[in-house]
């Protein structure tokens, strides 16, 4: 027996050098969860011309869903006595340990889903909004015994809704996605900047209302990179400055702004109805958070 034990040990010890790593599998993704001032969509809503009907389906689940974000403007945590516009989501998901996810927004007329970068949603002005920026706000923490992400959507007063899909992806393989709809009342919108437009054509929720302008396509002159813009507008009645609303945004000059929130153009009347201007932070124009 003795002379066996030394070959069955290095059998053993070539069987444990030899196994690769296990890969994990990617999975679709489990919605755990949805932060929002609003509330799940249980039965019809009709925006942007089409009809939403869901049941409110348990959390966790990798069924489809729908929020309504309402109403459209929240009180500031720092000054009650301001309102913010109500814009921001945050989707919880989790997958197996290991993964990594990918977001996309949906597209309308069977275009390409827009691929949404991550960026860290507790810099200033970040995430934009999802449709105008193609970002979302990602954190993730990983227990060893599965992964869960903390997606922050930054939604427009002026969409009618915006459709997300989630994939988790492993050893470049993806899942089937998980769908998300994120959905304003019409009755509730707020067409404001960074709401819509032609910037935004093509994209889940349409065009939005009362912006005819499309942000020019291509390079700056000269071949010079667009410069950052925090935009502060007020289509309040009478404009109370607790009803400002802030959009960080990107363009050529600030005339390239204008065009794109409705200021300028033959057709637009906006400029009667709202103000627009530049500050120096969010903070400059909303207050404190």
């Amino acid at each position: 027996m003795r002379k066996w034990l030394p070959v069955a040990l290095v059998v053993a010890s070539f069987g444990l050098v030899g196994c690769p790593p296990k890969v994990p599998v990617a999975m679709q993704p489990k919605l755990e969860g949805v932060r929002l001032v609003g509330r799940q969509l249980c039965g019809n809503l009709t925006t942007g011309g089409s009809t939403f009907t869901y049941a409110c389906t348990p959390l966790p689940t990798i069924g489809d869903t729908g929020w309504v974000l309402s109403p459209p403007y929240t009180p500031s945590i720092a000054d009650p006595t301001r309102q913010h516009l109500n814009k921001t989501v945050t989707v919880t998901v989790s997958a197996p340990s290991l993964t990594e996810i990918d977001v996309e927004l949906v597209r309308l007329g069977g275009a390409p889903n827009a691929k949404l970068t991550a960026v860290d949603p507790n810099l200033p002005g970040k995430p934009g909004e999802v449709a105008a920026s193609k970002e979302v706000g990602v954190v993730s923490q990983d227990s060893g015994n599965g992964k869960t992400w903390n997606i922050d959507v930054n939604v427009s007063g002026c969409a009618d809704y915006r459709e997300i899909q989630i994939f988790n992806r492993s050893n470049n393989a993806r899942s089937n996605p998980l769908n998300v709809w994120l959905l304003r009342d019409p009755a509730e919108e707020v067409c404001v900047g960074g709401g819509g437009g032609g910037v935004f054509f093509g994209t889940s929720g349409g065009t939005g209302h009362g912006q005819t302008n499309p942000k020019p396509t291509g390079p700056c002159a000269g071949g010079a990179a667009e410069q950052f813009f925090n935009v502060c507008e007020n289509c309040g009645s009478p404009h109370d400055p607790k009803l400002n609303v802030y959009t960080g945004f990107n363009a050529c000059n600030w005339n390239d702004v204008l065009a794109v929130f409705g200021y300028t153009g033959p057709a637009s009347t906006k400029a009667q109805i709202c103000t627009i201007q530049q500050v120096a932070s969010r903070a400059a124009c909303e207050g404190p958070p």
